[in-house]
């Protein structure tokens, strides 16, 4: 009896111990992960300095001035054309003009002219003739060196097809590369060249384009609208097979460099229905009322739910944004761009973060 009695105690003892070890362990574990999550910034801050891009596109037909600090190069949309010889005019000069001269406060900004934008750009019509390419890209070049702009931007985006509202032909693809080939040559090799591209990596040959670019900019926003996610970074059941990660990987498997993709992202909340579909971040609580933020783990993504629980609204916010840059850090991207600064909130939350990610503390500073 006496030696079950010990059996016992020793069982117990032993029991115990096995508990203490297991509680240990847990807890060591919660407090990884805990200091994982707070540390994050710390840990990115370690690495050696990795300065990326961060682009913002600025809008003509907005009036604010944009922080010149929170971004390297500013595109400014939109030079438009006039004809369909090649011959282009900046909307809103006047603006244009202020943009520039912001770079009074920061020498080092870059101002990029973006062309295009419209449904009936005009594009396809100067693509198609040599004499055009050329008046096209002596235009252009008299604007850079007018203004001392760092580049120039397109966004025709849907050649050889009228799905985006303007004429088409099915050798715009074969065109536009020689666009790009006259650019280069008139602008020489300092002048930047980058280019709009959707996620489908549809309608354009890249294959004649790289040769003369340096950045693609790989859209990475409407994807999808309610109750599908627009933006998201990985798929889910929210959003189908679209993600912003595989539009990258498409976009390398057709033998574009990482080096050169930039990653775009939206500033603004996207809804489907009633007008208006793009919703700032500073009217969320007039078009969204009683509407909570809800994050999909999963995509990597959040979106705006009503009571129910029903998506509808799909956008970017911090926490998504520094998992991009991650992202854009793990594989090697140029950097990112936003559409558009105006976009966002009145302390410039995101764009803010962006800075702090690539530019501030996360990059070395």
């Amino acid at each position: 009896m006496n030696n079950i009695k010990r059996l016992s105690i020793t069982g117990r003892r032993r029991a115990a111990g096995f508990l203490m070890i297991c509680a240990a362990v847990i807890a060591v574990g919660a407090l990884t992960v805990c200091l994982y999550g707070a540390d994050r910034k710390e840990a990115l801050a370690t690495r050696a300095p990795e300065q990326k891009m961060v682009a913002a596109y600025v809008r003509s037909t907005r009036d604010s001035l944009p922080d010149p600090g929170l971004m390297t190069h500013i595109y400014y949309a939109f030079g438009v054309f006039t004809d369909t010889e090649g011959n282009i005019v900046i909307e809103k000069p006047e603006r244009f003009e202020q943009i520039v001269a912001l770079r009074e406060v920061n020498p080092e900004l870059k101002i990029i002219l973006s062309i295009g934008g419209g449904p009936k750009e005009g594009f396809s019509e100067m693509a198609a003739s040599g004499s055009k390419r050329r008046r096209f890209a002596a235009n252009c070049k008299s604007l850079v060196e007018r203004y001392g702009l760092a580049g120039i931007d397109l966004d025709w985006e849907f050649p050889t097809t009228t799905r985006g509202g303007h004429t088409a032909s099915k050798n715009d693809a074969r065109n536009y590369g020689r666009v790009m080939q006259e650019l280069r040559r008139q602008l020489g090799d300092d002048c930047q060249l980058s280019f709009y591209s959707n996620n489908g990596c549809a309608y354009i040959d890249y294959s004649v384009m790289i040769p003369y670019v340096d950045y693609v900019m790989v859209s990475g926003y409407n994807l999808g609208r309610p109750p599908k996610h627009q933006s998201n970074l990985y798929s889910s059941e929210k959003c189908g097979d679209w993600s912003v990660s595989k539009s990258i990987e498409r976009h390398i498997s057709k033998g574009i460099p990482p080096s050169k993709i930039m990653m775009g992202v939206p500033f603004y909340a996207l809804r489907d229905g009633e007008a208006p579909n793009e919703i700032d971040r500073t009217r969320f609580g007039r078009y969204l009322p009683g509407c909570t933020e809800v994050w999909d783990s999963t995509a990597q993504a959040p979106y705006m739910a009503d009571a129910e629980g029903n998506m509808v609204a799909s956008m970017d916010n911090e926490r998504s944004l520094r998992l991009k840059c991650d992202y854009i850090r793990d594989n090697g991207l140029a950097g990112i761009f936003y559409w558009h600064y105006d976009n966002d909130d009145a302390a410039h939350s995101m764009a803010g973060t962006l800075h702090d990610e690539f530019l501030g503390t996360a990059a070395g500073e």
